[in-house]
């Protein structure tokens, strides 16, 4: 019997903009959503521009009231499940925050993890990221990980997010690796 999934998953790369409304859509350039087999999601965001320690402290209770694109950035970093972000200082490191919102779920509540780059690294991943979305950017994308492993963005994923020790034993089986 086979647990797990098929390691060759469909993957579909978005501009986070894309999924707002068009008044909205500015706050959120420059971000992308790599998303693996419809279930592991990777924001790629923009540095928030902001000091740490890192809070929703800082931003409007209403993602209504957002007005600049750091208050976007910082709610995302937050509340993604894997984020990569540019940080000179940090580049190459890895970090897991405690879940900044009340949790009601089962179990405990998420763990969202940031992959830090150099800024260098991050322009690069990014204008992968771009041409990506052109193909592989459909609601439904059929484009399966086979198809784009030689992009420089998804070996960034493979060597650093799914063979990281923070990644979850759920997204682990979600991609047909061993937790």
């Amino acid at each position: 019997m086979k647990l797990g999934s098929d390691a060759d998953y469909n993957v579909r790369v978005r501009a986070r903009g894309w999924d707002e409304e068009a008044e909205n859509a500015s706050l959120y350039d420059g971000m992308y959503t790599f998303d693996l087999n419809q279930t592991v999601s990777v924001s790629f965001v923009p540095a928030p521009g902001t000091e740490r320690p890192w809070s929703l402290d800082t931003l409007p209770d209403d993602i209504a009231d957002f007005t600049t694109p750091a208050q976007a950035r910082l709610l995302e970093i937050l509340t993604a499940q894997y984020s990569v972000t540019p940080d000179p200082a940090r580049s190459g490191t890895e970090e897991q925050l405690a879940w900044p919102l009340d949790w009601a779920g089962d179990g405990d509540p998420p763990r969202p993890t940031i992959f830090y780059v150099t800024p260098e690294e991050f322009t690069r991943y990014t204008g992968d990221l771009e041409a990506l979305s052109e193909f592989a950017g459909g609601t439904h994308s059929v484009v399966r990980r086979s198809e784009v492993t030689g992009h420089p963005v998804v070996r960034f994923l493979e060597q650093r997010i799914l063979a990281s020790p923070r990644l979850s034993p759920l997204s682990a089986r979600a991609l047909g690796r061993r937790p």
